[in-house]
């Protein structure tokens, strides 16, 4: 055998080399869509992070609007004497063009809701007059009487539970287990826990009722819904109220007006937990950018000239 003599590759050789080949070639394609894909994953988080964060400013801008159209009603006045329906402050934000997509929001009162975290005392104890009132208002909405008594347990610190309540036997058994919290609601979503709110009885009750820090005023009844004012007594009908509606305008401006209504003559409305002012406020915007909507809500709360954010979030749609 001469040593330089070329050695022939049988045929299972040569397709064994072209298989191996081919797989290099195979895994380096697949490793340059994967760098692609995942460049244009990259580029995409960014873009949404980018998105997100000027979202969120706009947002915060639209805190500022809601705040300066407040002050400028309580410059009036009537804004310093009273607040309704009619002030400067109740109205939407028109559609504004902004780099890269669209703002708009609302502005709207929450001293016109049954405040939730007025069922209990500052020293915890159950305030029965809101308790009445919130019956009424579940009787008004035609919804489960249970959820009261589950609200109750919710917030007071004991364990023991109300006759249609649910403590924290109730929650341990869920998954995942939980406890009732025991203390003032901080948002009015905290309703969706109780086991008598199922998504329809939300979707009804949400737009009456408020989670105002336990401090605030009451309910404001040159604001409040028909709904709300039907709940003040025993004996108050839609007719009554259509009535007062009608009568109120931009607003009562003393809350005996209000009570001294010749419609109530025969009604004893109780004027504890009752105003003709606001302090507690919902900034909503809506952002629209390169296609996508973004929903933002603000809770406000005004002290004499001094406001805060009791609540800021983004609403998953």
């Amino acid at each position: 055998m001469h040593l330089n003599t070329p050695i022939k590759q049988s045929g299972k050789q040569r397709g064994a080399a072209l298989l191996i080949a081919l797989a290099i070639t195979v895994l380096a394609a697949v490793l340059a869509i994967s760098a692609i894909e995942t460049g244009q994953l990259d580029m995409r988080k960014s873009s949404i992070l980018i998105r997100s964060g000027q979202a969120q400013q706009l947002a915060m801008g639209m805190e500022d609007w809601a705040i300066s159209l407040i002050q400028r009603d309580q410059n009036t006045s009537s804004g310093a004497a009273f607040d309704g329906l009619e002030d400067i402050w109740y109205q939407q934000l028109p559609l504004t063009q902004v780099s890269g997509g669209t703002i708009s929001g609302t502005l709207s009162d929450l001293d016109g809701r049954f405040n939730l975290n007025s069922l209990l005392d500052v020293d915890g104890a159950v305030n029965p007059l809101a308790l009445e009132r919130f019956r009424r208002l579940l009787v008004v909405l035609q919804l489960n009487p249970s959820i009261a008594d589950q609200l109750l347990d919710w917030l007071d610190a004991d364990t023991s539970p109300q006759p249609q309540g649910a403590e924290d036997n109730i929650y341990r058994n869920r998954q995942p287990p939980g406890l009732a919290a025991n203390q003032m609601l901080s948002h009015i979503s905290e309703l969706r826990i109780l086991p008598a709110v199922d998504t329809a009885n939300w979707q009804r009750i949400k737009n009456y009722v408020s989670a105002n820090p336990q401090a605030s005023s009451g309910i404001n009844i040159n604001t409040a819904t028909a709904e709300v004012l039907l709940s003040l007594a025993d004996g108050i009908t839609r007719q009554m109220i259509n009535r007062v509606i009608r009568q109120r305008g931009g607003g009562f401006r003393s809350l005996s007006t209000f009570l001294q209504l010749q419609v109530f003559e025969n009604i004893n409305i109780d004027p504890r937990g009752l105003s003709i002012r606001s302090y507690n406020y919902r900034a909503l915007a809506e952002i629209q950018m390169d296609g996508e909507i973004s929903l933002f809500e603000t809770l406000l709360q005004r002290s004499g000239s001094v406001y805060h954010v009791i609540h800021r979030r983004r609403i998953i749609q």
